[in-house]
Formats: C-alpha cells, sequence, structure tokens
C-alpha cells in the first residue's frame, strides 16, 4: 500500500467514526472528508486536527473491539 492509499484508508476510517459517533456539525466534516480528494483530504485533517485526532483514536478503538469480536 502506497502513501496515498494509507491517507485515503485513514480518511476513510475517520469519517466512519465521525458519521457514527459524531454531534451534526461533525457528521458534516464526515461527509466532506468523504467526497474529497486527497489534497483536501489533508486541509480537513489540518484545519480540524482536534477532530481528526480525537475520532481516528475512536476508529482505532472501534476497530479493535470488532477483531475481538471475530476472533
Amino acid at each position: 500500500m502506497n502513501n496515498i492509499e494509507a491517507e485515503e484508508n485513514e480518511a476513510y476510517e475517520v469519517a466512519q467514526a465521525m458519521e457514527k459517533y459524531g454531534g451534526s456539525f461533525v457528521k458534516q466534516l464526515s461527509k466532506m472528508i468523504q467526497t474529497a480528494d486527497i489534497y483536501n483530504i489533508r486541509k480537513c485533517k489540518s484545519t480540524w486536527s482536534e477532530y481528526w485526532n480525537e475520532y481516528k483514536d475512536v476508529a482505532e478503538k472501534a476497530k479493535i473491539k470488532k477483531e475481538d469480536l471475530a476472533v
């Protein structure tokens, strides 16, 4: 997987967590991320870095729980 693919995968996971667990503003941010190209994903990540980092953590925790259930 190249760097851009990794960034896009991260963005997808963050956007999914935002959509599922976020408030109304964060849910709109999720929609924006899902429709953005890589350059605009990077802008969203830097502009709303606090939200990005928060929901990245949420996504990672949810992923761990899902993997635990699959075992």
